[in-house]
């Protein structure tokens, strides 16, 4: 089975309502020119308008140096107004991408891409995959589960998480062997590498959890995740289409986030 991922995403963030979000900003620095980003980050500014939390964009040119973005980060780690900060990824290649990540302050990574918050968040990727895996009850205890990419912004924080809880988890790169031969066994899969629908129905087993964290573009430039639809539901138990499917639970888990920082925030001053 598949589902509306947007749909279910915003119903859930609904129910954040209930707070006065009035008083928290997520400042995003973007340096990039990536389509899909700025997709995504429509999606974060969208999300904090509907609680009525403030929002900032700062889309830097390509010439923008380091020293100029590590003072901005600087200047926003201070700032008493802003409670989350979001460097968009990726970034220019001339620019250091875990250098400008590290400089941001922990109490207000929202991605927790730094790994250092002392506060009770998870990863954005990580928090996505166990909302869907919490409310569509997958049990992956005893189960064989194959992590595809192991990026910083998707497949690595996942597999990190799984490996420190317990799991049975392999995590697959573009130096493993036998990735197809693993993910062929495997009672679940979630694929983050990025290419459109580069996995096919028969590569996987019948009754497997899939869940595509992979977004690109094809060549007509449609939003595609890694793996094609074509048949899928045929073989699948359960997968998350993309668009539609892990990426709005990204968006829902940064605001799940934003909160826990904004909270920490006001017990600090």
């Amino acid at each position: 089975m598949s589902f509306d991922g947007k749909q279910l995403a915003h119903e859930i963030l609904l129910t954040y309502k209930n707070r006065d979000w009035s008083q928290v900003k997520l400042v995003i620095l973007q340096t990039n020119n990536d389509v899909s980003s700025d997709a995504f980050i429509r999606q974060k500014m969208n999300a904090c308008n509907t609680l009525g939390a403030q929002s900032e964009l700062i889309k830097y040119h390509e010439s923008v140096t380091e020293k100029e973005l590590l003072e901005k980060i600087q200047q926003l780690n201070t700032d008493p107004e802003v409670t989350g900060i979001i460097l968009q990824l990726p970034v220019y290649p001339h620019l250091k991408q875990n250098k400008l990540l590290k400089a941001i302050d922990p109490y207000k990574d929202v991605d927790y891409l730094t790994g250092n918050c002392p506060l009770p968040i998870r990863s954005c990727v990580v928090e996505a995959v166990l909302i869907l895996k919490e409310h569509f009850h997958h049990d992956f205890t005893n189960k064989q589960i194959v992590v595809v990419g192991l990026g910083v912004t998707g497949g690595g924080p996942i597999f990190h998480y799984l490996k420190e809880t317990g799991h049975q988890v392999v995590g697959c790169d573009k130096h493993t062997p036998n990735t197809m031969e693993l993910i062929k066994t495997a009672d679940v899969v979630i694929t983050a590498i990025g290419k459109p629908h580069f996995f096919k129905t028969t590569n996987f087993k019948p009754g497997v959890i899939l869940y595509d964290v992979g977004v690109s573009r094809n060549a007509l430039n449609k939003l595609c995740g890694d793996i094609d639809p074509n048949g899928i539901e045929k073989v699948a138990k359960w997968w998350s289409p993309t668009p539609g499917g892990v990426g709005p639970f990204t968006v829902l888990a940064i605001m799940k986030n934003l909160w826990v920082l904004y909270e920490a925030h006001q017990r600090r001053i």
